[in-house]
């Protein structure tokens, strides 16, 4: 019989992971912005090659907007995580008592 509960190492595990993404994704905004001006410095004024603020602008507000939803993620799993142990712990006293009905232990 197969019962339904959460795997905690598993959330662990992707909670990791999403911390690890969001540290990554942190500061690429600036550094994108870093990048933009020189590249727009190297190339100088000739040939006259135009569009980089329009183009830095729009790219800015997609990667800072990348960066937040990347730490709203890691900061979403991290509560799901503690929240499932929370209620596993809370349950657990009384689905304990149900014996040999349960085919394992509830998250023990």
């Amino acid at each position: 019989m197969d019962e339904i509960g959460a795997n905690l190492a598993d959330a662990a595990y992707k909670n990791q992971l999403a911390k690890q993404t969001a540290e990554e994704l942190s500061g690429i905004t600036a550094k994108f912005t870093e990048a933009m001006l020189n590249a727009k410095d190297q190339l100088g004024k000739l040939p006259g090659v135009e569009g980089y603020e329009e183009y830095s602008e729009e790219w800015d507000n997609t990667l800072k907007s990348m960066e937040e939803h990347a730490m709203s993620i890691a900061f979403g799993v991290d509560q799901s995580a503690s929240d499932i142990k929370t209620v596993d712990e809370e349950a657990r006293a009384d689905y304990s008592n149900i014996g040999g009905l349960l085919g394992r232990q509830v998250n023990a």
